[in-house]
């Protein structure tokens, strides 16, 4: 479960660090990103 929750961070910080870096507001193609890194991670139930 800690390595699932480290996983989660993690890709959340790079997906802001992304952001960050490019001074866009909330691009699109990041937020469909961030919406199937969770799910690729998490084992289907």
């Amino acid at each position: 479960m800690n390595n699932f929750k480290f996983s989660l961070l993690s890709a959340f910080a790079f997906i802001k660090n992304v952001s960050d870096i490019t001074k866009l507001n909330k691009p699109p193609k990041l937020l469909l990103m961030m919406l199937k890194l969770p799910a690729a991670m998490m084992p289907s139930q």
